[in-house]
C-alpha cells in the first residue's frame, strides 16, 4: 500500500511540473482532437449548403412550391 501512495505522490508532482511549465514556461500541450468551428459547421449544414444541392432538403422544397422551407 504504501508503493502505491509513493506512486502516487510521485504522478501528482509530475503533473504538477507539468502542468505549471505548460502555463508559465510556453511549452504547449498538444490540442484534443474536438476542435468545434462555427463557421465550419455552418458550412456544412447550415441553411446555405442545404440550397447548394438539388437532392438536399430546402431546395426539393422551393421547387414544389412549399410556403414553409424550414421548421
Amino acid at each position: 500500500m504504501e508503493k502505491y501512495l509513493q506512486n502516487v505522490e510521485k504522478f501528482a508532482i509530475l503533473m504538477h511540473e507539468i502542468s505549471y511549465k505548460t502555463r508559465f514556461e510556453g511549452i504547449a500541450m498538444p490540442k484534443r482532437t474536438h476542435q468545434p468551428k462555427n463557421r465550419r459547421q455552418a458550412r456544412k449544414q447550415g441553411f446555405r449548403a442545404r440550397m447548394r444541392k438539388a437532392v438536399d432538403v430546402i431546395k426539393s422544397r422551393r421547387l414544389k412550391g412549399r410556403k414553409k422551407l424550414t421548421v
